[in-house]
């Protein structure tokens, strides 16, 4: 970012503009290893595990919007970096909790694939389900609740502004980085205001 700032947004032999999307992953990537150490700054392990996690979704989000992709080779190490380092850790029963929000996250958003063919694809299966792998099956939905609640609101703003069309194609990833991330950091929160038991 400060290189960014310094060379006005140009390279410094060619002089031609540098993408701003740089500078926006960097600084998003910065504030995201900033609140995983102000959160789990006191568990090492969590910590790390932490930064693999989020780094893992700035690099998913941003292949999305960039690209409308989410590659498989980064969805398949997702997963199975949740299995060690997810909540729960090592345990055996993490391990069972984690293949069991694998499977039903992934079967509930195949048949959602299924049902509305042009509106997902597998990579948006393979990163919902990896972070069933990272939480469990409980956060998993709840993270998907707020995806979806997140991706309408963008929709109906954008339709509302003429930016979009019901034709549209929207990348569903940032939605879903978003609410992960809000499960991932404040997991208590959405149950503190009373809308969910």
């Amino acid at each position: 970012m400060l290189s960014f700032i310094l060379l006005a947004g140009k390279c410094r032999f060619c002089h031609k503009p540098i993408s701003i999307q740089y500078p926006l992953v960097e600084s998003a990537t910065a504030f995201l290893f900033w609140l995983s150490s102000a959160v789990f700054g006191k568990d090492l392990y969590q910590l790390g595990a932490s930064f693999v996690f989020v780094g893992f979704l700035v690099l998913l989000t941003a292949s999305d919007l960039k690209w409308r992709l989410l590659p498989h080779p980064f969805n398949n190490l997702f997963i199975l970096a949740g299995f060690p380092l997810g909540v729960g850790g090592l345990s055996l029963a993490h391990w069972f909790a984690a293949a069991g929000g694998l499977l039903v996250v992934g079967f509930f958003f195949f048949g959602l694939v299924q049902i509305f063919p042009s509106g997902m694809g597998g990579g948006d299966i393979k990163m919902a389900a990896g972070f069933a792998a990272w939480v469990g099956l409980e956060k998993a939905f709840l993270m998907l609740l707020l995806a979806f609640l997140l991706g309408l609101v963008f929709v109906l703003v954008q339709l509302g502004r003429g930016r979009l069309t019901l034709k549209s194609y929207m990348a569903f990833g940032p939605a879903l980085a978003s609410g992960a991330l809000v499960v991932w950091f404040w997991p208590d929160l959405i149950q503190r205001t009373g809308i969910f038991p």
